[in-house]
C-alpha cells in the first residue's frame, strides 16, 4: 500500500493542462488525489493561490520582497511569501483572505485521501 498525498494545482489553464497530464501519465495513482483550488472550494472563485489575496495585499507582499516595485510582480510576491515563512514573520491580512484561506485549510485537512 503506498502513501496518502495530494497534488494540489492552481485551476487556471497550466494547472489544468497539468491535472490531466498527470492523470494520462500516473492513471488511477494520481487520479483521486489531484485537485485544483476551484475543486476544493469553489466559493473562494479563485483559479490560483495567488488571488485569493487581494491587490493591495499582493502589492505589499511584492513590496516586501522589493521595495521599489509600485505593482505586484508574480516572482517577487513568491520569494516574498517564502522568506515570510522562512523567518516566521506574521503580516495583516482582510478577514475576506483569512476566510478564503480557512476555507481551503478546513477542505484541506478534512480530505479523504483516495
Amino acid at each position: 500500500m503506498g502513501r496518502n498525498f495530494l497534488i494540489l494545482l492552481d485551476a487556471d489553464e497550466a494547472g489544468v493542462k497539468s491535472k490531466d497530464e498527470y492523470i494520462d501519465k500516473f492513471g488511477d495513482i494520481v487520479k483521486g488525489n489531484i485537485v485544483t483550488y476551484e475543486d476544493l472550494v469553489p466559493s473562494i472563485e479563485k483559479h490560483v493561490m495567488e488571488d485569493i489575496f487581494d491587490a493591495d495585499e499582493k502589492l505589499t507582499i511584492t513590496q516586501l520582497g522589493n521595495s521599489t516595485l509600485t505593482k505586484y510582480h508574480k516572482k517577487t510576491f513568491n520569494m516574498a511569501i517564502q522568506n515570510l515563512l522562512i523567518t516566521n514573520t506574521k503580516i495583516t491580512l482582510s478577514e475576506q483572505t483569512k476566510t478564503k484561506f480557512s476555507s481551503l485549510l478546513t477542505k484541506l485537512n478534512r480530505y479523504q485521501y483516495k
